[in-house]
């Protein structure tokens, strides 16, 4: 019988894993599925939520490529730098755990043992991530609706998800930082300038937020060339433009390899007041 950190989503009481499941002291029970991960999302939990399978599988392929790995690396430098041993982690919308993996690996690496869980409204998205690391606590969840305890996480990330601000502030513990990763305005400009004929820049929100103060602010920006059509068509459907475009530009991007990109992360750090 092992105890974790999720909690009831019905009840909100502490869930214990045993015998292929999780339950409550209520006995409400959620059975854990062969790749890992368990559904805590109540209600509709049978419908498609979130990615589906051809955006997630389009994302694993293209951040395999190795295009992002700036990003990656930068990631996981601030999750050995902020981690302490047997803190508690959080990747908060994790998808497919392309980064939450790369975190984990660089925290054993560094001899730093920690809790890390994973949280997604797609089913399809974690149980690819199950099968990647076997380690990653996972659970389909609503980021609206984290099944979390208060103050239970000591790090959160928070790379191109929902942002969550109560729920992420109500989870942290005081002092316990949150790495967020936006894009820059000039994110994927090229791939924009290839589809339409009036390509915009990204709106920046304003990073202040209510109960954190920022303590790292890092710009990442390069030009990447997506020199196939594979891997430029797994970009393009990783993004919400896939949906958003027409066939007939869908059909003019198939000819636009290969195509330069400007690539514009920010990567925030903030710490809970």
């Amino acid at each position: 019988m092992t105890t974790n950190l999720f909690r009831c989503p019905h009840c909100g009481a502490q869930l214990t894993a045993m015998n292929g499941s999780y339950l409550c002291p209520a006995r409400h029970t959620f059975d854990i599925a062969r790749q890992g991960y368990v559904n805590l999302l109540t209600g509709r939990a049978t419908q498609q939520h979130g990615d589906n399978k051809e955006m997630i599988c389009a994302r694993r392929d293209f951040l395999s490529a190795g295009y992002y790995d700036l990003l990656m690396e930068r990631v996981a430098d601030i999750a050995a730098r902020y981690a302490l041993p047997d803190c508690r982690i959080l990747d908060a919308g994790c998808g497919e755990c392309s980064y939450t993996d790369r975190i984990a690996r660089r925290l054993q690496e560094a001899g730093i043992t920690c809790q890390i869980l994973g949280m997604d409204i797609s089913r399809e998205a974690l149980a690819i991530g199950g099968k990647r690391n076997k380690q990653l606590a996972l659970a389909v969840a609503s980021l609206y609706h984290i099944p979390l305890a208060n103050e239970s996480i000591d790090l959160l990330f928070e790379i191109f998800a929902p942002h969550c601000g109560e729920e992420y502030h109500r989870v942290l513990c005081k002092g316990g930082k949150m790495v967020m990763v936006i894009p820059g305005t000039r994110h994927l400009f090229g791939l924009k300038a290839a589809l339409y004929d009036t390509p915009y820049e990204n709106e920046v929100a304003d990073t202040a937020l209510p109960g954190f103060q920022m303590v790292e602010q890092k710009s990442i920006r390069y030009t990447i060339t997506l020199s196939n059509e594979k891997d430029l068509w797994n970009l393009f459907t990783m993004t919400p433009y896939f949906y958003r475009t027409s066939p007939k530009d869908k059909e003019k991007l198939r000819q636009s390899s290969p195509l330069d990109t400007e690539i514009a992360f920010e990567v925030l750090v903030y710490e809970k007041l």
